[in-house]
C-alpha cells in the first residue's frame, strides 16, 4: 500500500514515528510536513507566526500536499491532526486519484484549544476516523464521520527504548522518587504545587516550566530541565520510582500518550487519574497502574506508595508486559491497514 503521511518531520513527532512503522510494515510511505519552517517567514515555528503569515503558510502547505499526492498517487492519506490544512484538498484528491482518507485524531476534534475549523470540516470527508476515546465516537458519527473506530494511543519501543542503558553517573543525574514529564500550563502548576518541599525527591521536566514559573514558586527548585525528548524521556522515567501523569481537559475521560510511554518503558510505576479507559479497558488498576482521584495524587498517597518499592517495581513490570501484549504502535497501525485495505 502507498501511504502519504501528513505530519511534521522531526523525529519526536508522532506522525514521523507512524511513517517509520508503516514503512517497516511493508508500505511505501511519503511524508509531507504541513507546517514547514520557511526562511522568508523568518524561520519561525508555525505557532509563532502572525495570523496573516499563518494563512499564507497554510495555503502553501495545502497546495504542497495536493501536489505531492498527485505525483505520489497514494492509496491512503493518513493524518493525525493536520489542523491547518484546507479540507478541500481531500475532496479533490479523493476524486482525482481515488485515494482514501484515514484520520487518527490525537486530540479532541471538538475542543477549540486543540482543533480548528478545517479539522471539523475534515470529519465528514474521512473514509476512516480513528479516535482514542470512546466517548467521542457518537459525536464524530453525528458530525458525519464514516467508519469510526476506537483506537487507543500506543507505545513505540524504537522512539522510547525501554532497554536503554546509562551509566551509574547518569543514573544519579536522573534519579528521583517521583517525576513529572510534561509541558507547563497553569492547571498543571496548580495541581503539582502541593507536592513541593515534601520528604520525597520530586523532579519536573518539560517545556515552559523554566520560563513560566514565578521566582517565588515552590516548584522552582524541583524543575530539572526544559523540554526533553526521546532518550532523555526514557532516562527520566527509568530514573524514577513513581511517574505522575496528568490528563489535560481534552483527555479528561480517556488517556494520553504519556500513559502508554510510561507503561511501556517500565521504569517508574505509572500514577494517573482514574478513568475507565485507563483503569479497566487498557490496564488493570493496582496491578499494572496506580490511579488517583482529583487533579494530582496527594502527598500522603505518594508517601504511602513509596513505602513499598517492591510493589512499585512489580506494577511497572506488569504494565510493560501488558503494553508488549496489547499496546504497541505496530499493532495499532496493523489494525489501520487491515481496515483500510478492505
Amino acid at each position: 500500500m502507498k501511504i502519504l503521511v501528513i505530519g511534521q518531520k522531526l523525529p519526536y513527532f508522532f506522525e514521523t514515528v507512524c511513517a517509520r512503522v508503516f514503512s517497516e510494515l511493508g508500505c511505501e510511505v511519503y511524508q509531507v510536513d504541513p507546517k514547514p519552517v520557511r526562511w522568508w517567514l523568518g524561520n519561525k515555528d508555525w505557532f509563532q507566526l502572525s495570523r496573516p503569515a499563518r494563512q499564507v503558510q497554510d495555503f502553501l502547505a495545502s497546495y504542497e500536499i495536493y501536489h505531492a499526492a498527485k505525483k505520489f498517487k497514494p492509496d491512503l492519506i493518513f493524518a493525525c491532526k493536520a489542523e491547518n490544512i484546507r479540507s478541500e484538498i481531500y475532496t479533490l484528491l479523493k476524486k482525482e486519484i481515488g485515494c482514501r482518507l484515514a484520520i487518527w485524531y490525537v486530540d479532541n476534534p471538538f475542543n477549540y484549544n486543540v482543533s480548528s475549523y478545517q479539522s471539523l470540516r475534515a470529519i465528514h470527508k474521512s473514509d476512516f476516523y480513528f479516535i482514542w476515546a470512546k466517548y467521542l465516537m457518537d459525536p464524530l458519527i453525528s458530525a458525519g464521520a464514516s467508519n469510526v473506530h476506537f483506537l487507543p494511543f500506543a507505545y513505540d519501543p524504537v522512539a522510547y527504548p525501554s532497554d536503554l542503558e546509562f551509566s551509574d553517573e547518569e543514573f544519579q543525574k536522573w534519579r528521583s522518587d517521583v517525576c513529572f514529564v510534561g509541558t507547563w500550563d497553569k492547571f498543571r502548576e496548580k495541581s503539582l504545587e502541593p507536592l513541593a518541599d515534601r520528604e520525597f525527591e520530586f523532579a519536573i521536566y518539560g517545556q515552559g516550566w523554566v520560563k513560566n514559573l514565578s521566582l517565588n514558586s515552590a516548584l522552582k527548585k524541583h524543575v530539572r530541565s526544559d523540554a526533553i525528548w526521546l532518550n532523555d524521556t526514557v532516562k527520566a522515567i527509568k530514573g524514577a520510582k513513581l511517574v505522575i501523569n496528568l490528563l489535560r481537559r481534552h483527555n479528561w475521560k480517556g488517556h494520553n500518550f504519556r500513559t502508554m510511554e510510561v507503561a511501556g518503558i517500565g521504569g517508574g510505576a505509572l500514577a494517573t487519574p482514574w478513568t475507565e479507559d485507563q483503569a479497566k479497558n487498557l490496564f488493570t488498576e493496582n496491578e499494572e497502574i496506580l490511579c488517583f482521584d482529583g487533579d494530582a495524587p496527594s502527598p500522603d498517597l505518594i508517601a504511602e506508595w513509596l513505602k513499598n518499592p517492591e510493589m512499585l517495581r512489580k506494577i511497572a513490570g506488569a504494565a510493560r508486559n501488558r503494553v508488549l501484549k496489547d499496546h504497541l504502535l505496530e499493532y495499532r497501525l496493523k489494525e489501520i491497514l487491515n481496515l483500510t485495505c478492505k
